[in-house]
């Protein structure tokens, strides 16, 4: 529900200046944004409110009644009212800002700073029980943004860093919700239930601290971690938890929904459980409910991928848009409601966020960590949004690489125009015959494709000769119910000349086929079908015998790559393989020294498959044999087997060109460098 001052003209004087924080402003006086707690607004003697919240009972309303009774209690109706209006309208306090700003505390801020509770040092450095102060973070970028939220009718992505109080501010939004609406239905939910019953307690302890306020709502079942009704009101407050479940909440009807710790969640359900909420958060073409999602650099893990695309795609998702105005070079693309690590850290007396004493400390912090240690710390106090979803960068490959590989990512998250990037499906030109080719179908649901340059064509149509390589990890058993490995296949452009691309991955299909949906055949025929289109010889480990089988049975025998026979002599000793085609799985360390040899800087600058650059960033290697999860690092570096393998070939023009070309041309080196030949 809309207040009478929440209307456009009024954000543009106190909403959308405060949302992007203003160095140059400084909070003044922020004690009288809470005049019930520190300028003596209180009610007149007598009233319940004089009590302590412990003293009065809440659960029974039969008791309630007697400690009324007995103690005499009266009711200040008239100051009940006023503070009734300011809960629902808000509270502007003239002159607020060192700027001379008049500042609106939105209706839920001035009950969460007057009424509501929360655990808050206190003067001997504990925690205890108590309103909260005011902090200009909790402001600008929680309440403010709640506000944008029901003025545009968009839901929200929190992403932030550690320590903001972001679940006792969305505990207080909940425990608004049941209080001032009837028959409202929120529901808190995450992928763990110790973080559904973390926040689900931030709200049932918020209520209690109501009981000596005319704001208490009579309970009728209350079971605080798991639900909780109003007896008279029809309110209810729901905790679930959607571990393997993405329709825990679909039964339901919301006003209110948080997805507390987005980033926890297994992949892809977080997004599949807004899929099924979405439609009750609609009546008649309109909304009527909204849902939040709050998730905390550092605490990602499965769900990282998912709480990433929901953070750089709002719009898809029918979130709140917002500049990134934290990144260089991102001038682009509109992001969730990002919450640095300067909000907080080092604050005045006031609850301002001292922006250069914040950066300092953090960065001083950051500089006495270890690699690992310093990670870690980076994700969870992130500065800007990138170091949010940042990987580790002690992985295989070595810290400077995939800080690159890292900054790579935020870029093309930041700028999506600046990369080309084509989702869809293959399809054969005549099913009946495979050696009509396939077509590249852009697609919006069907998108086991991803295609990052089209193949380049020569004068008669045909993919040129010997300018891609590809490589293949595949598998052998349809494990999909218990193995999160997928088939991965990657193309990879070399060198045609000097004018063109080249030393670049251009197409990747990374999947898993059910068995419903053709299990680990149909990855084969993706694979060739890929193999095709690119008109590229693919080189597979000769151990995954079956999609050797599979382009063998089907004719195409030729698009696999032989013993790299150049390679192995060079670089191994004794291989075991005695195959015809593929590589011994046992050379991998080797194949995945050359991925290592061409992740240069001007390399890693060609790279436009985020997916890819994620995988090699967080890739491990364990030669023990232990599973690790590398299907994509493995692929990519098959390539680089065969780009070097593959050296000396030039490139034919076309595959029906039988005379010879003079003048001046250009090869690739086995040093990555260009030649010049006759």
């Amino acid at each position: 529900m809309k207040s009478k001052y929440l209307t456009k003209d009024f954000a543009k004087k106190y909403i959308y200046p405060f949302v992007y924080h203003n160095k140059k402003r400084r909070y003044i006086d922020t004690e009288r944004f809470s005049p019930v707690i520190y300028e003596n607004d209180l009610p007149a003697e007598g009233d319940l409110f004089h009590f302590r919240y412990e003293e009065v009972p809440y659960n029974s309303e039969k008791d309630r009644a007697v400690f009324m009774r007995d103690n005499d209690i009266i009711i200040d109706d008239i100051w009940w009212e006023k503070q009734k209006a300011r809960c629902e309208e808000g509270y502007i306090v003239k002159n607020a800002t060192n700027l001379g700003e008049d500042v609106w505390i939105p209706g839920r801020m001035y009950f969460f700073l007057n009424f509501w509770a929360i655990r808050r040092n206190n003067k001997y450095g504990r925690k205890q029980l108590g309103n909260p102060r005011f902090i200009d973070m909790g402001l600008e970028k929680f309440f403010l943004v709640r506000e944008l939220s029901i003025l545009f009718e968009k839901n929200n992505a929190w992403q932030k860093s550690r320590q903001k109080g972001f679940s006792e501010m969305a505990g207080c939004d909940i425990g608004y919700e049941f209080t001032f609406f009837k028959d409202s239905q929120s529901v808190v939910i995450s992928g763990e239930e110790k973080y559904t019953f973390n926040l689900m307690n931030f709200v049932a302890r918020g209520l209690k601290y109501l009981s000596n306020t005319q704001f208490h709502v009579q309970p009728g079942v209350y079971r605080k971690t798991e639900y909780i009704s109003a007896k008279y009101r029809g309110s209810e407050i729901y905790g679930r938890t959607a571990k393997n479940n993405a329709e825990a909440a679909s039964s339901l009807s919301p006003s209110l929904i948080y997805f507390e710790e987005g980033g926890i969640w297994e992949k892809d359900v977080l997004t599949e459980t807004y899929e099924f909420v979405s439609p009750s958060l609609m009546a008649e073409n309109r909304k009527t409910g909204y849902a939040y999602f709050i998730a905390t650099g550092g605490d990602m893990k499965k769900g990282v991928d998912t709480m990433q695309s929901l953070f750089y795609n709002p719009k898809s998702y029918g979130l709140l848009e917002f500049n990134n105005v934290y990144e260089k070079d991102i001038t682009e693309a509109k992001v969730g409601c990002f919450v640095p690590a300067i909000y907080f850290e080092v604050i005045d007396k006031d609850g301002n966020s001292l922006i250069e004493e914040s950066i300092s400390s953090i960065v001083d912090q950051r500089a006495n960590k270890k690699i690992n240690e310093r990670y870690r710390f980076i994700t969870q106090k992130p500065l800007t949004p990138s170091e949010s979803f940042m990987t580790s960068v002690a992985g295989y490959f070595g810290e400077e690489i995939i800080q690159r590989l890292n900054e790579r990512k935020s870029y093309l998250l930041g700028n999506p125009s600046k990369h080309y990037h084509l989702k869809g499906y293959l399809k054969w030109i005549n099913p009946n015959n495979k050696h009509f080719g396939v077509e590249f179908i852009e697609s919006e649901e069907e998108t086991w494709c991803n295609i990052f340059e089209p193949p380049v064509l020569d004068s008669n149509g045909n993919v040129l000769l010997n300018l891609y390589k590809a490589g293949t990890d595949s598998y052998d058993q349809d494990e999909a119910h218990t193995s999160t490995s997928e088939g991965s296949i990657q193309v990879y452009k070399g060198f045609n000349n000097i004018n063109d691309t080249y030393n670049k991955y251009v197409a990747r299909i990374t999947e898993r086929p059910r068995e419903g949906e053709g299990g680990s055949s149909r990855f084969y025929e993706w694979s060739l079908m890929l193999s095709i289109y690119y008109n590229v010889v693919n080189l597979i480990e000769f151990s995954k015998i079956l999609i050797i089988h599979y382009f063998v049975e089907n004719g195409f025998e030729h698009l696999l790559k032989e013993k790299p026979e150049f390679f192995l002599s060079t670089y191994v000793e004794n291989s075991k393989s005695a195959n015809r085609w593929g590589i011994d799985p046992s050379t991998k360390s080797v194949w995945l020294t050359k991925m290592r040899d061409w992740l240069i800087p001007e390399n890693i600058e060609k790279m436009d498959d985020i997916r890819q650059i994620d995988a090699l960033a967080k890739f491990r290697y364990d030669p023990s044999g232990k599973k690790y999860n590398c299907d994509i690092t493995i692929s990519s570096s098959l390539c680089q087997v065969v780009a070097y393998d593959d050296q000396d070939i030039l490139v034919v023009e076309s595959e029906n060109d039988e005379e010879e070309s003079y003048g001046i041309h250009y090869k690739m080196g086995r040093n990555g460098s260009i030649i010049q030949t006759i």
